[in-house]
């Protein structure tokens, strides 16, 4: 097969027009997450939201014995008791890819409260995770697990990418990149939040956060170039202590 020069200029043209057609300014929309239908393609969305990542630890060495049955019966337990959480707290799941959830937190409220949901959700979800549900597994053969969370805040867009028949909504944003990675940093039955986050909670909140700032394998910038914080979220239920 031999790419010509044809197929260059053709492809070099389609590139330009797609760009053309979908380019568009992101407003402001502080009510509600847009609908795909409601949305042109490559169109977006722009809110100050927190973003949470949330993984489960170690999935593959954990079910890697189970049937195929086990493995959907363990997922469905998981991912839907922590969907019923998340909606508990305002917050709107973007997706599940295999064992993690993408969630947002604070459509039509201020940023105080959008980062106070997410944290308590994060929160409730370690503590539900290691009284309730690992219980609950344990007895019907399946195995305990843990997970790790991440939390940012910022600017976030939700825009619809991909080409006519075959498209979705996606987050585009710095903080949405930092809540994954610091998620993976996190230990077991660790929250984790990023600057932005943290600059929104109460002083309460603020004094049980302990800076991880010390790795060299994370390199955001933020204000006049300062490396990006992030935090270890220590706190804990009163009466539960992970």
């Amino acid at each position: 097969m031999v790419w010509t020069s044809s197929k260059n200029a053709d492809a070099k043209n389609r590139i330009k027009q797609f760009d053309k057609d979908r380019l568009f300014v992101p407003n402001k929309q502080g009510q509600t997450i847009p609908k795909i239908e409601n949305m042109r393609l490559g169109e977006a969305k722009e809110f100050n939201l927190a973003v949470m990542h949330v993984d489960m630890n170690n999935f593959k060495g954990l079910t890697g014995s189970l049937t195929n049955e086990q493995k959907l019966r363990f997922l469905n337990i998981y991912l839907s008791e922590f969907t019923h959480m998340i909606r508990e707290y305002d917050g709107f799941v973007e997706k599940y890819v295999g064992d993690s959830i993408t969630a947002l937190f604070g459509v039509g409220k201020d940023d105080q409260q959008s980062c106070l949901d997410a944290v308590h959700c994060g929160l409730s979800m370690l503590t539900e995770v290691y009284y309730a549900m690992n219980t609950y597994l344990d007895s019907i053969g399946l195995p305990k697990f843990s997970c790790s969370i991440g939390i940012d805040f910022g600017s976030i867009w939700v825009a619809r990418v991909g080409v006519q028949g075959m498209n979705q909504l996606t987050l585009v944003g710095n903080e949405v990149s930092i809540a994954k990675q610091i998620e993976e940093f996190a230990g077991n039955h660790q929250i984790f939040v990023g600057g932005g986050a943290y600059l929104n909670l109460n002083k309460h909140e603020q004094a049980i956060c302990k800076i991880q700032n010390q790795r060299s394998d994370f390199n955001w910038t933020w204000f006049q170039g300062k490396k990006y914080p992030f935090y270890h979220y220590t706190a804990h239920w009163e009466g539960f202590d992970l």
